[in-house]
């Protein structure tokens, strides 16, 4: 699935398990959805979105709050 913008990553969990962000995927429109990047991801995009987002690739994420 491709996408064109990724926004506002935010740690899902105290433990960084997951990154929640807001992403316009191409197929579905240009209104942002919520997604939760993992590295255990079942989709290849899934797992490359969460790599891109530990690399740096859209910014800081910010610490999970409760």
């Amino acid at each position: 699935m491709t996408y064109d913008s990724i926004a506002n990553p935010v740690w899902f969990d105290a433990a960084h398990t997951m990154i929640s962000v807001d992403i316009v995927f191409h197929d579905l429109g240009t209104t942002p959805v919520k997604f939760n990047a993992s590295p255990e991801d079942v989709m290849d995009y899934g797992r490359e979105i969460y790599a891109d987002l530990v690399a740096g690739k859209y910014g800081p994420i910010a610490e999970h709050t409760a």
